[in-house]
């Protein structure tokens, strides 16, 4: 067992199961969303993990806790076109993309990490909307251990 943060990289190598038949054509983690500087070159769809906050859930016993970890994905979708200001049209792109993503992580379990707990979807909402580009979050919640046995 570990006391590192949760590994949200096992999350994004769910999510490129998604790949394979073009629902996604990219998924990444916190270092490439942090690059993304101009949306309207990004590759789309896609999604990008983000680790969240996480939050002991009881004193720890001995050397052992449990967290609470959020996490989130982020979709970029973009309609080419609707450029200028049609988020109806976007969102029409996205809306399967989202179904997707949550299809494949609500109530599954991440494997290899102790403990861990089935995902729980929280919440999601629109982050922005430019040039016909959609960013959406998910916001999703379960649980490991951390420390030592």
């Amino acid at each position: 067992m570990s006391s590192q943060p949760f590994d949200v990289s096992v999350i994004a190598e769910k999510l490129k199961e998604l790949t394979a038949n073009k629902t996604l054509v990219f998924v990444g983690t916190s270092a490439e969303y942090s690059k993304l500087t101009d949306l309207t070159s990004a590759p789309t769809p896609a999604a990008y993990v983000l680790l969240g906050k996480e939050t002991p859930n009881d004193k720890p016993v001995s050397t052992r806790q449990s967290v609470t970890v959020n996490f989130g994905v982020v979709i970029v979708a973009r309609d080419i076109s609707s450029q200028a200001t049609n988020i109806q049209n976007v969102k029409q792109l996205a809306n399967p993309v989202i179904g997707a993503v949550r299809n494949l992580l609500i109530g599954k379990t991440v494997q290899f990490i102790d403990g861990v707990r089935p995902i729980s979807w929280v919440g999601g909402q629109t982050l922005g909307f430019q040039n016909g580009v959609l960013v959406w979050i998910d916001s999703y919640q379960t649980q490991h251990f951390i420390g030592s046995h």
